[in-house]
């Protein structure tokens, strides 16, 4: 009973929607006012020995605003956020390149990149096999590939049944997107839950200003309150073994 009108209830619900706004707000909020932002917010969604050193080669695919790629670019000179629209975020990353490229096409020479990022794009992407290849090519031996997407296990889906953004073309699963990846020449290194992205409460969370972060950034706080596997999104971090084997040469 409980169940059923939990589900309608979020049938009726554009998470995304609610969630994008009041990020959006606070992502814009903490672009103006503290440069540390998005490395805190990096961290939290990868932590690690992934933080590159300053000489890095660093592409971050689908960088909308900019935000992780003006991160990197902070004491990095060879950073280039890559798009398919430009971005008014880019004028505020003044030490970042940014291009305009398809992922499934990227511009650049094989074994170019020593990181390439890719945050919340892949499941938008029609080509997704295709983008990886790419990745792939572009990316030195033993670069690495940082990157988040939704779940199809997550919380939201698992109660209704349906994507998080009706938008995505593709829905992993975990055992899905790892597939994919080793089939793309891959060495999986971790793979991670991530997030909450409980409507309402996300949203009565992100309306309070200010608040201390990380600690009560909403998807670190609120992901506590979700096991590991139903958390609506994977951090995942991947290496690249040798070689071209994947993608079309330069």
């Amino acid at each position: 009973m409980i169940m059923e009108l939990l589900k309608k209830i979020l049938s009726r619900i554009n998470p995304f929607g609610l969630y994008e706004t009041y990020r959006g707000e606070r992502y814009k909020e903490m672009a103006a006012t503290d440069p540390k932002g998005p490395e805190w917010l990096y961290r939290a969604f990868f932590p690690g020995d992934i933080i590159p050193g300053r000489e890095a080669h660093i592409l971050d695919i689908g960088c909308a605003g900019g935000r992780i790629t003006a991160f990197f670019a902070q004491d990095r000179p060879n950073v280039i956020g890559m798009d398919l629209k430009p971005d008014v975020g880019w004028k505020r990353a003044a030490k970042a390149r940014f291009i305009l490229a398809d992922s499934e096409a990227i511009p650049f020479g094989n074994c170019t990149f020593d990181i390439c990022s890719l945050i919340q794009v892949l499941e938008y992407v029609d080509g997704d096999r295709a983008a990886l290849s790419e990745i792939y090519r572009v990316l030195k031996p033993g670069g690495r590939l940082v990157l988040q997407a939704a779940n199809r296990d997550g919380i939201y889906s698992l109660i209704t049944g349906k994507k998080i953004d009706a938008r995505h073309r593709h829905w992993y699963t975990r055992d899905g997107i790892t597939t994919i990846l080793i089939e793309a020449g891959f060495r999986v290194l971790s793979v991670k839950g991530f997030g909450a992205r409980i409507p309402v409460i996300s949203r009565l969370i992100f309306m309070a200003r200010p608040y201390p972060y990380p600690e009560l950034y909403p998807d670190l706080f609120l992901s506590k309150l979700v096991p590991e596997k139903n958390r609506p999104f994977f951090n995942i971090v991947c290496e690249k073994l040798s070689g071209t084997r994947s993608g079309r040469q330069a």
